[in-house]
C-alpha cells in the first residue's frame, strides 16, 4: 500500500538516496564550518588551529545531522505501514 502511492513512493526513493544524505551532510559541513570560522577568528590568532578545529566541529555536526536525520527517516518510514 506505501508503494502504490506516487507521492510515498517518491519520498520514499528520495529519503533512501545517497545523494540526498550527501547533500545533507554538505550542506551543514559548509554552514557550520563558515560560522564557527567567523567565531573562532575573533577569539584566536593561531589560523591553523582555528581552521582544523573548525573542520572538525563541522564535520561531527554534519555527521550527527545526517544520523539523526536517517534515524527520523527509519522512524517514520516504520510506523507508516501501520
Amino acid at each position: 500500500m506505501f508503494l502504490f502511492s506516487p507521492f510515498l513512493s517518491f519520498l520514499f526513493f528520495f529519503f533512501c538516496s545517497f545523494f540526498t544524505y550527501l547533500f545533507l551532510f554538505l550542506f551543514v559541513f559548509v554552514v557550520s564550518f563558515f560560522f564557527h570560522l567567523f567565531l573562532f577568528f575573533f577569539y584566536s590568532l593561531f589560523v591553523f588551529f582555528v581552521f582544523v578545529s573548525t573542520f572538525f566541529i563541522s564535520f561531527f555536526y554534519a555527521f550527527l545531522f545526517v544520523v539523526l536525520f536517517f534515524c527520523l527517516f527509519l522512524f517514520f518510514s516504520f510506523f507508516s505501514f501501520f
